[in-house]
């Protein structure tokens, strides 16, 4: 499905050519609608900027913890790319842009390009693998539940998140806000588990309230 808000319907016309997918546009009032009545293997928004009605449709999705990935097409705007990916968006591409482009990130998010390798994040002997849905610490495994899981895997990517990231991260999976001392509490419960499995601590504080993984 491609969902154009106030923008031409040019993802539409590239993915057409292809002939590989049923192509649905839409705008988001009759998206949402079509969402919560069949499951859509991907939606392309293509958006030059945010709004409310945006937002709480990609807290729907998460909400539903439905499969649907979703592709933000959009302008070179720092601010703009971090609140679609920090509202569950999981890729981006920047207009302007290849039409080869487009359709090599669609068929990357619906797995339409075979993976030739098991898909793991590591930093210093900590790692989330992909198969698996795990943490482990060279062969030691962390029991987390899935939200301690989705953080730890973002602290890894990333190295440092800030509590507000961490905060909309979460927000964005159970379609719940948080406090902050709830984060606080889920960095805790990780801290320990590392802690007791591997006697190592792996996690600090770092000043302006956030969280780093230890070199």
């Amino acid at each position: 499905m491609v969902v154009n808000i106030e923008t031409t319907n040019t993802a539409q016309r590239f993915l057409e050519k292809e002939n590989l997918w049923r192509i649905t546009p839409q705008n988001l009032t009759n998206a949402t609608q079509i969402v919560n009545n069949r499951y859509v293997d991907l939606l392309c928004i293509d958006t030059d900027n945010t709004n409310k009605q945006l937002l709480d449709f990609l807290k729907h999705l998460k909400n539903k913890r439905l499969r649907t990935k979703i592709l933000a097409i959009i302008p070179n705007n720092t601010n703009l790319k971090h609140i679609l990916l920090s509202y569950g968006c999981d890729d981006y591409l920047q207009k302007p842009y290849n039409p080869e482009d487009l359709v090599l990130r669609c068929k990357n998010l619906i797995h339409c390009i075979p993976t030739q390798y098991e898909i793991i994040y590591e930093y210093n002997f900590l790692r989330y693998e992909k198969k698996m849905d795990r943490v482990m610490y060279n062969d030691i495994y962390i029991p987390l539940t899935p939200t301690e899981i989705s953080l730890t895997k973002l602290l890894i990517k990333r190295k440092f998140i800030s509590k507000e990231e961490i905060i909309h991260y979460i927000e964005s999976k159970d379609g719940k806000r948080h406090t902050e001392q709830y984060i606080v509490v889920i960095v805790h419960r990780i801290r320990e588990k590392i802690r007791l499995c591997t006697g190592r601590e792996l996690i600090d504080n770092k000043y302006g309230g956030g969280y780093r993984l230890k070199y």
